[in-house]
C-alpha cells in the first residue's frame, strides 16, 4: 500500500504519479473514479499493460466505456476509506506533520479488514513485544526517565541520537533502542 498526501485544493489526479512511480507490484486493474479520467494517466496504464477501469467525466469527448461489473469492486475501496475516517485522529487531522499523519493512517488501515467488514487487530502481542525489543518512542522514553517529551526529543538530538530511517524513508519519531539505550542508561542514574 502506498499513501501521499496532496494539497486538499489540489485534484486527485496530480497525485497519481507521485504513487505510481513506485516500485510496488505492478497492478493488473486501475480502479478509481472519474477524477482520474484524463488522457495522461489511460495512456501511462495502457503503456504499463494495466486495464483502467475509470468512468468517463461528463465533459469528456471522446467516449470510453467501463466494465461496471469491475468497477463495483471499487466499493471495498470507498469503505475501506469511510473506516479510516471513523479514526477521529484521521478525520480531523490532529498531527501536525504529514509523517506521523501517514503512520497513523498505516496503523488504522492494518485494523480494518474490508473483506469480513469489522476491524481486526492483526498485531498480536507476541509483535508487540518484538517490535519494542527493537524500537521506541520519545514518549515512551519519556516515561521510563520521568521527563516530559518535549525535553527528551530536545535531549535526544542534542545528542546526535537520529530517529530511525530506512532506504531514506523516514518513520517519524521512531528510535532504535540500541541507538537509545547509552541515552537511557546516563538520566536514569541522574
Amino acid at each position: 500500500m502506498r499513501l501521499e498526501i496532496t494539497p486538499g485544493q489540489a485534484s486527485d489526479y496530480q497525485g497519481f504519479d507521485l504513487v505510481m512511480a513506485d516500485k510496488l507490484a505492478t497492478p493488473i486493474v486501475l480502479l478509481v473514479d472519474r477524477s482520474y479520467d484524463v488522457d495522461s494517466v489511460r495512456a501511462s496504464m495502457q503503456a504499463r499493460k494495466v486495464l483502467p477501469i475509470i468512468p468517463m467525466r461528463k465533459s469528456r469527448e471522446k467516449r470510453v466505456g467501463v466494465d461496471r461489473s469491475l468497477y463495483r469492486l471499487r466499493n471495498l475501496v470507498e469503505r475501506s476509506f469511510n473506516k479510516l475516517k471513523n479514526a477521529r485522529r484521521v478525520a480531523m487531522r490532529y498531527d501536525k506533520t504529514a509523517e506521523t499523519f501517514l503512520g497513523f493512517v498505516d496503523i488504522t488501515s492494518i485494523r480494518f479488514n474490508p473483506l469480513t467488514r469489522r476491524q481486526d487487530t492483526f498485531v498480536t502481542e507476541r509483535d508487540a513485544e518484538i517490535f519494542h525489543a527493537k524500537f521506541t518512542t520519545v514518549r515512551l522514553i519519556a516515561t521510563v526517565v520521568g521527563l516530559d517529551s518535549r525535553n527528551v526529543a530536545c535531549r535526544l538530538k542534542a545528542a546526535g541520537i537520529q530517529q530511525f530511517q530506512a532506504n531514506d524513508v523516514k518513520f517519524g519519531p521512531l528510535y532504535l533502542v540500541e541507538d537509545v539505550r547509552p541515552f537511557l542508561d546516563s538520566h536514569r542514574s541522574d
